[in-house]
This record gives structure tokens, sequence and C-alpha cells, in this order.
């Protein structure tokens, strides 16, 4: 493989971990301004309407997250080789444009209906590119991204018939990032092994 091409690969594998990395310094921030959020009871885009630096921090670290999650797509489409990791990098890439307008239309814009049609667009699209991606692994003999993916998405579909929306979100949130780790560690290690996904 050209080395260029190894070494954009495992770049843009940097920019998925630095996405995850902003979204959990952007919560973290949040969380610290506004002294009034409560885990379970509160949901993340609560931090959006804060009357605290909150609201900046997370508007602002929506639209971030969501251009570093669209560059990591376009990343994926083009060094993958395989369908099912091409079509979870558009997911990427349309999550990320959908991350972005969760940041600019917050929860008290026009009663809160743009921000909630794009988070859950987005939530969708971050679920499309697990399953892409996991039944392309799946076809690769990857067992243990299958095996994680599989394990994410059934515990966040049993948080989300068992646990209040509050709830069900912020574990959700947590899942998926700990996914787009696995997901990014991939391209990174697909890259510096110097073959395409």
């Amino acid at each position: 493989m050209n080395t260029d091409v190894k070494n954009h690969s495992v770049a843009f594998g940097w920019v998925g971990i630095a996405a995850i990395a902003a979204f959990c310094i952007m919560w973290l921030a949040c969380f610290q301004a506004d002294g009034f959020w409560t885990w379970g009871v509160n949901s993340l885009s609560d931090f959006g309407v804060s009357a605290t630096a909150a609201a900046d921090y997370f508007n602002y670290g929506c639209i971030v997250c969501g251009v570093l999650f669209a560059i990591y797509g376009v990343g994926k489409i083009h060094y993958a080789r395989a369908t099912g990791y091409q079509v979870s990098g558009i997911m990427f890439v349309l999550a990320g444009i959908c991350f972005v307008m969760v940041g600019i239309f917050t929860k008290d814009f026009h009663h809160g209906d743009y921000h909630y049609f794009f988070a859950v667009l987005s939530f969708i699209f971050f679920t499309a590119a697990l399953l892409a991606g996991a039944i392309q692994q799946y076809y690769d003999g990857m067992v243990l991204p299958v095996g994680a993916a599989i394990i994410i998405l059934l515990t966040v579909i049993l948080m989300g018939m068992t646990f209040t929306f509050a709830e069900a979100e912020v574990w959700a949130a947590v899942a998926f990032l700990i996914w787009g780790i696995i997901d990014a560690g991939l391209l990174i290690a697909t890259g510096i092994k110097g073959g395409k996904q």
C-alpha cells in the first residue's frame, strides 16, 4: 500500500478519536458549568438551553463534534474497500451533519421540533453506521468487533426499554462513544498494517 494512503487512513482514524474526545470534553465542561444537570434526570440536550456557559459549550461542542464525525466518515468512505464500511462511513457523515444541526437548533427553538428531529436522526444514523460496520466485520471474520457491536446494540435497546428517556439517552451516548473508539481504532490499526478495510 502507498505510504501516503496508509498515513491518511491512520489520520482519519485519529479524527474519529478526536471527535469522541471532543464530545467527552464538551460533556465534562457542560457538567462542570451547569450545577443543576443531574445524570439520569436531565437529557444531554438540556445543556443546550442552560442559563450557564454550558449552553455555549454544548451547542458549539455539537457543531465541532459533528464536523469531526463527518470528516471521519469521509475517511471511512475513501479508505474502505468493502461496501459495509463505505455505508458505515456515509452514515457517519449524515450523523455528523445532524449533530451540527443539534448544536444550531437548540431545544427551545420552535418547541424543540428541529432539535429533536436532528437528534433522533443522528441516533438513527449512528446506529446504522454501527450495523453496517458490524455486518461487514462479520463477513470479514472480525469476531471481537462484531461481539462488541452486538453487546452495545443490545445494551442500548435494553436501556431504551427499561429506563426513562433521559437515562437511556445518556447511557446510549456512553455506549456509542465506546463503539466509536473501537471503530476508529480499527481504521487506525488497518492503516498501520498497510491494508484497507
